[in-house]
C-alpha cells in the first residue's frame, strides 16, 4: 500500500492567485474605509435651527435658519409668506419672484445667476450669500434690510430676529 501526502502536490494557479489578491485588496479597502472622506457635495458649513422672528406690535413665529459662524440666513418664502408679500419660488427651490408692496416693485431672487433684481436694480450677491437646502432658500439677513428694507437684528444668545 502507498501513503500519499494529499497536500504536497497542490499548485496555485492563477485563477486562485487572482482571487487571493482581490480578497486582500477589498479586505485592505474595508478596513481603511472609515478613514476616507467621501462627498457628494461640499460638506455643510452651516447648521439648520429653529429661530423666533419677531416683528414689534405684530407677532412673531418660529422658522427654520441657517446659522454659519455669527450670522443667520432666513427662509424668503417663508419669511415673505408670514409678511404677505407676494411671492412663488420655482419647483426646484432655486429662484424667488413676486412683487413688494405694489404690483410694480417685481423683484427676483435667483441662485443660479447669485443675483436679487428688485425695481429695475440688480444685487450682486457674495459667493454664500444664498443657501438653498432640501426644503427651503436661504438668503442672508443682511440682504433683506439692504435691498427691501426689512432690517434684521439676530440675536444669537436668543436666537431670534427682530425686524
Amino acid at each position: 500500500m502507498r501513503i500519499r501526502d494529499a497536500y504536497t502536490g497542490l499548485k496555485f494557479s492563477w485563477c486562485m492567485r487572482s482571487k487571493l489578491i482581490h480578497h486582500i485588496v477589498l479586505f485592505l479597502l474595508l478596513i481603511n474605509l472609515p478613514f476616507i472622506q467621501l462627498y457628494s457635495q461640499q460638506p455643510d458649513d452651516f447648521d439648520e435651527i429653529l429661530i423666533t422672528v419677531i416683528i414689534p406690535r405684530v407677532g412673531g413665529i418660529e422658522f427654520d435658519a441657517a446659522i454659519k459662524g455669527n450670522e443667520v440666513f432666513l427662509p424668503v418664502k417663508e419669511l415673505f409668506d408670514f409678511l404677505k408679500i407676494k411671492n412663488s419660488s420655482s419647483p426646484d427651490l432655486g429662484s424667488v419672484s413676486g412683487f413688494f408692496i405694489n404690483p410694480e416693485a417685481t423683484f427676483l431672487i435667483d441662485r443660479s445667476e447669485n443675483l436679487i433684481h428688485f425695481q429695475d436694480k440688480t444685487y450682486q450677491l457674495a459667493p454664500g450669500d444664498l443657501i438653498r437646502t432640501e426644503s427651503y432658500l436661504y438668503l442672508h439677513s443682511s440682504y433683506f434690510g439692504k435691498i427691501f428694507g426689512l432690517k434684521c437684528n439676530f440675536n444669537f444668545r436668543e436666537l431670534s430676529v427682530t425686524i
